[in-house]
């Protein structure tokens, strides 16, 4: 396992705020994936036949995804 030197603070990359949220909205952040191409070409045919944004359908996944793997606490 290779080694690392500690990085001054001075050094370091600053950290992004996550863009503020709307008055009633939730901020929002990105994420970065990838899924098999076959997938992804049923996705897009989907979600322009139901009109839906990739962003809402992603929610709405990890939303049910999580409604049934609830983080155990």
């Amino acid at each position: 396992m290779p080694t690392y030197e500690e990085v001054s603070e001075n050094r370091q990359l600053p950290s992004r705020k996550p863009k503020s949220a709307v008055a009633g909205q939730t901020a929002e952040v990105a994420i970065t994936t990838t899924i098999p191409a076959p997938l992804r070409r049923q996705l897009s045919v989907a979600l322009a036949v139901h009109q839906v944004k990739l962003k809402d359908a992603v929610a709405q996944a990890v939303e049910d995804w999580l409604a049934k793997n609830p983080p155990e606490m």
